[in-house]
């Protein structure tokens, strides 16, 4: 599973990509609209990728990966999809 995000500096925009394997209990999707939601954005996608944007502060952007790592890894030791 990856999840990329990356500060545009000069707009305060975050732009949101991830990818998870195939039958993963995490859905590409789901992430994505979480962290980008997480983030005052919107996202779609499908099971395996998807794609968003959100707005954060530069120093707010580590803090939004991990709470991106934290809802992934939740989902996989639940195994929901919700």
């Amino acid at each position: 599973m990856v999840l990329l995000l990356a500060l545009q500096a000069s707009s305060g925009k975050v732009l949101c990509a991830c990818q998870v394997p195939k039958g993963s209990s995490v859905l590409a999707s789901d992430w994505a609209v979480a962290v980008c939601g997480h983030l005052g954005g919107n996202a779609g996608g499908s099971a395996t990728v998807a794609k968003g944007v959100g707005t954060a502060k530069a120093e707010h952007v580590s803090r939004a990966l991990r709470w991106a790592r934290e809802y992934a890894e939740g989902r996989q030791e639940s195994g929901t999809h919700t």
